[in-house]
Parts: C-alpha cells; structure tokens; sequence
C-alpha cells in the first residue's frame, strides 16, 4: 500500500491490513484479465508472498 495512503487511513484510526490490500490488488488484476470473459488464463506469481496469500485465498474459497 502506498505510504501516503496508509499513513491517511492510520491518522483516521483506520486499522491497515497489507495482506488483504495486496490480495485485493492481485485479484482485481486477475479477473480484470481475460478471466471476465470466460477465457482461462496462465498466472505465474514469482512472489512467495503473493504466490501463498493467492494459494490461501483459493483453499479458503
């Protein structure tokens, strides 16, 4: 999450969890691909972290 932003949210006794934040970016970017269409994709995530908090999301779901 970019600096300014949590740093807004936190000044507002907003409680920032990252995790979910970057969840969120990288599921909006898969269905906005070609998945909205009812096309398969391909994902290759090289970021353990991204890769594990995609992996948990898809178990949990």
């Amino acid at each position: 999450m970019p600096v300014p932003i949590k740093r807004y949210l936190e000044t507002r006794g907003v409680n920032v969890n990252e995790e979910l934040w970057s969840l969120n970016e990288m599921l909006q970017w898969i269905f906005r691909s070609a998945i909205r269409d009812d096309k398969s994709i391909n994902i290759y995530v090289p970021n353990v972290r991204m890769r594990e908090l995609l992996k948990e999301w898809i178990k949990d779901h």
